[in-house]
């Protein structure tokens, strides 16, 4: 027996994350300048940063209270629909009780994953968090394991978990001179990628993005960017596009980035560079 529980959206979208502006190529804002709201459940609170009116795919940071596992009174695990995937920005808690999730741990959950065996949120958490479609929460009343598995549903066309701790490759790519790529995921089933970026000072990447419904999501996790119109986004700034794009991004320090890229590809410099000088998790994927 499943309980279906829809997650919704409280409340209208701020005015700024409602709809795509143009500013040269980008829809751009500022994170830290939007309130807080509340997500539906104690102690839980979102700043929406994006959310397609077509798809449902949401952008959106999320931050939860301390909640110890003797606290939660739901211990079933759940599944969604749509993927999901988050990168730590703060705190550290843990959804299956074996790993524990610190600022810089990036999770991939492709759909139909049951996940969540043994939460516990000792710390609370921040995450920068993204769902490829509206998120529906099937929770489980009697799993067939008591670690993550696939319902049978996704059957053969299931993407692959990704566990990453990037804070290492991190500081290894933030040592060289050059712009470095961390690749988290890059899945050719639909062409959907995510890459940590480091950009020394002064460093440009210029890239274009031409396939219908494509698009790209940058948010910085340290220093700032000017993009193509000299728009300067600072630390947890977010801009997005859509294909057909354009996408010039110079360091105004060095900076580091989390960039998402779905439906297609961004060609020129990234790809350029990604053959050269990226650093793969592959090592750190889940089984």
């Amino acid at each position: 027996m499943r309980r279906v529980d829809k997650v919704s959206t409280p409340g209208p979208l701020p005015n700024n994350a409602a709809a795509a502006r143009a500013d040269g190529c980008a829809f751009t804002l500022e994170s830290e300048s939007l309130p807080w709201e509340e997500a539906g459940s104690a102690g839980i609170a979102q700043k929406i940063l994006r959310q397609d009116p077509v798809t449902g795919a949401r952008t959106l940071l999320l931050r939860s209270a301390p909640r110890p596992a003797i606290e939660i009174t739901d211990r079933r695990p759940q599944h969604h629909p749509v993927d999901e995937e988050f990168l730590c920005l703060d705190g550290r808690f843990t959804l299956e009780g074996s790993e524990w999730l610190t600022p810089l741990t990036y999770v991939y959950y492709p759909a139909g994953l049951v996940h969540g065996f043994r939460v516990d949120i000792p710390d609370g958490y921040e995450v920068y968090l993204r769902n490829s479609g509206p998120l529906v929460t099937e929770r489980v009343d009697t799993p067939a394991q008591d670690r993550p598995y696939f319902t049978a549903s996704e059957g053969e066309n299931r993407g692959v978990p990704v566990v990453a701790y990037c804070a290492d490759l991190i500081r290894d790519a933030v040592l060289s001179p050059q712009t470095s790529i961390v690749t988290l995921r890059n899945d050719k089933r639909n062409n959907n990628a995510a890459f940590i970026v480091c950009v020394p000072l002064g460093g440009c990447l210029e890239s274009r993005l031409e396939e219908s419904g494509a698009s790209a999501e940058v948010f910085i996790l340290e220093g700032g960017l000017r993009l193509s119109d000299r728009k300067l986004i600072g630390k947890r700034g977010y801009a997005s596009l859509v294909a057909p794009a354009h996408l010039r991004m110079t360091a105004a320090e060095s900076t580091i980035l989390l960039l998402n890229v779905c439906g297609g590809e961004l060609i020129g410099d990234l790809t350029r560079q990604a053959g050269s000088v990226s650093h793969s998790i592959n090592s750190y994927i889940a089984p």
